[in-house]
């Protein structure tokens, strides 16, 4: 027996060597390889100091200016889609975020943050400046060599593991895409094509080294992964116009076979998802295979509910709810009121109407489809979910004025409705009551989403084209036009790509009658009056909540007042620059005031790539009935949908 456990010890010593890795793991490797990039970033941002405080305005200073911050932008391209990932709070705030003006955090009081960082830094350096105007640049290599010396520092230090590497590689796919060739990244140099090139040989330079255990496991699956990355980058080698290059041939080419890929890479590695690990939670569904897949934003994210919590009885609970005047205090108004199924669920009016029926509400009604993909709701933001929502409108003396105890006192004399409760809600101690109430009608609005879009199905491949002016008003949109830096693909609404945990809005300038020769400001303030108190900053005077396109073509009149009743005046407003371009006194802008120069016939591309975007949910029919109630046969009389303009 001893001599047995002997040559089982000598065995295992002579077998151990044999089972140590000739080279380090990959990850090993990609650590290192960050470590050294994160090296060359600080080196070259050390050089940024000595070139501002000697600049003078010269054209020869500001050309030296302006290569040096690009050879500090690709620099920092190589580390974006790791230090993005490890540090997103870093990268939003002080390195690599809008260049607009930010309320800071957790703070007891309102605290701004001016612009600062890269993005900023690139917009400067092309601008006009005279030389009395060194001291901002001076300030924002300071802000930005001090928060990224910090920031660097600790990324150093991090340890890198297959889950993350894979998931930060899949984000920054969306972020090259929808911030990066949309020209939102670089806001002065539009060198969009260069840095998406230089990020993504980045992603491939890490994801290259999983190759040959890949190719052990599916050497067809490797070939497809390594060359369909080889061909990406050759294209963006090869483009040399930021306004005519075919971004949809690069998504549906590159970008969403890469997106499909690595996740088929990283199944075929073993390596965990995300959403497999403990109390993971992301408005990114990530096994999706398609950055317009039908199921790419988890809806559950933005709800107070999950999806083993929605049941058919809750969506048919809330639907009845929805269309039900017994809501409103004179019970001749619905939530259908204002969101008609058969206008894409708004209601066709400038302004929505108030109960009374004799006057207008300050501002128009969006449509409710897709509506729930957002963190913030409302034209001022001032909810941070759907069924916060609900509360305004309920004790709005101008929509329901009423109260959440008036109408449980009603639906409680309902036996058929106290029926749908007890199905809905069985496990609640309390069958009608605000949560049940507010999370069946959120459950409806939740199935009011819509990915189905002739646009969508061409996309991913489900049907065979397009029509070509579609595909040409898609690249405007993306491109020239401006359009996809504020209504982000994939619900071409203000949900901020690439995590999409932040609703955005914007302060255009929309005045007050659609006369363009006399302007007037609209006098709404939005989100500085009537948002949060704490966000009540004067850059958020007359922002409004960047609304979706999708099913635009069926929700007119536009802008929060419905000023604009087509499409063509909307794009007229946009191709003027805006407020300011239209000559109205709006410092705040930040929709650019330049014109975009769009002939007519880009500008009708861009409204028929608009129109490909259309498509009603099925959830969209109306109740034949509403329930009874025993006591008041009055009430049986109420118009389901009660009154709808």
């Amino acid at each position: 027996m001893r001599y047995l456990l002997s040559l089982i010890a000598l065995l295992t010593l002579i077998t151990i060597p044999s089972f140590k890795p000739k080279r380090p793991y990959p990850i090993k490797q990609i650590q290192e390889q960050y470590r050294q990039n994160l090296n060359i970033f600080t080196t070259t941002l050390t050089l940024l100091p000595h070139i501002t405080n000697n600049w003078n305005n010269s054209p020869e200073a500001n050309t030296h200016l302006q290569k040096h911050i690009s050879t500090l932008r690709f620099a920092y391209k190589r580390i974006e889609f790791l230090l993005a990932t490890l540090d997103p709070q870093a990268h939003n705030m002080h390195l690599n975020g809008a260049p607009l003006p930010k309320l800071i955090p957790n703070t007891p009081q309102i605290a701004i943050q001016q612009p600062t960082g890269l993005q900023r830094l690139d917009e400067w350096a092309h601008e006009p400046h005279s030389i009395q105007d060194k001291d901002e640049l001076i300030r924002l290599t300071k802000e930005l060599t001090l928060h990224a010396t910090e920031t660097i520092a600790f990324q150093s230090k991090v340890t890198l593991t297959d889950r993350l590497l894979f998931a930060a590689a899949r984000l920054e796919l969306i972020r090259i895409f929808t911030l990066g060739l949309t020209g939102f990244d670089t806001p002065g140099s539009l060198q969009a094509i260069p840095e998406a090139q230089i990020a993504l040989q980045s992603i491939n330079s890490a994801v290259g080294q999983y190759h040959k255990p890949l190719k052990s496991l599916n050497p067809t699956l490797a070939k497809q992964l390594q060359a369909t990355f080889k061909q990406a980058i050759k294209t963006l080698t090869k483009a040399n116009d930021f306004n005519t290059f075919d971004r949809l041939e690069f998504l549906t080419k590159y970008i969403n076979p890469l997106y499909n890929l690595l996740l088929q890479a990283q199944q075929t590695l073993q390596i965990e998802l995300p959403e497999e690990t403990p109390n993971y939670r992301s408005p990114i569904n990530y096994s999706a295979t398609n950055l317009l897949a039908n199921n790419f934003l988890d809806p559950f994210f933005f709800i107070n509910q999950t999806k083993a919590q929605q049941k058919p009885e809750t969506i048919r609970l809330g639907k009845l709810l929805f269309f039900d005047p017994i809501l409103s205090s004179n019970i001749k108004h619905s939530c259908a009121s204002c969101h008609d199924p058969k206008r894409a669920f708004t209601d066709g009016l400038p302004k929505s109407r108030s109960l009374t029926d004799s006057s207008s509400l300050n501002r128009n009604t969006p449509t409710l489809i897709n509506a729930l993909y957002a963190t913030r709701f409302f034209h001022d933001l001032r909810t941070n979910r759907l069924e916060e929502q609900i509360d305004h409108v309920i004790y709005s003396s101008q929509e329901f004025q009423t109260t959440y105890a008036e109408i449980f006192k009603r639906l409680e004399q309902s036996q058929e409705y106290t029926n749908l409760f007890e199905q809905a809600f069985p496990y609640a101690r309390k069958k009608i009551s605000k949560y049940t109430l507010t999370t069946a009608i959120a459950a409806y609005i939740q199935n009011l989403h819509a990915f189905q879009s002739p646009f969508d199905q061409f996309v991913r491949n489900e049907i065979p084209s397009i029509k070509d002016s579609i595909r040409k008003g898609f690249n405007l949109f993306m491109g020239k036009a401006a359009c996809g830096t504020c209504h982000f693909l994939p619900t071409f609404a203000g949900l901020v790509p690439p995590e999409f945990r932040e609703t955005e809005s914007e302060v255009l300038g929309v005045p007050q009658s659609p006369d363009s020769l006399n302007p007037i400001l609209d006098p709404d303030l939005g989100r500085f009056a009537n948002g949060r108190p704490k966000e009540q900053a004067p850059f958020y005077k007359h922002a409004f909540k960047t609304p979706t396109l999708r099913n635009i073509a069926q929700t007119a009149p536009y802008m929060h007042n419905g000023v604009y009743n087509t499409l063509e005046e909307v794009m007229d407003f946009y191709n003027k620059g805006g407020g300011q371009g239209l000559g109205i006194n709006i410092p705040n802008q930040t929709l650019p005031p330049d014109s975009l120069q769009l002939s007519q016939t880009e500008i009708a591309n861009i409204i028929a790539f608009m129109k490909a975007l259309s498509n009603n949910p099925p959830p969209a029919t109306i109740p034949k009935k509403l329930p009874k109630f025993e006591q008041h046969p009055q009430w049986n009389n109420r118009n389901v949908g009660g009154i709808m303009y």
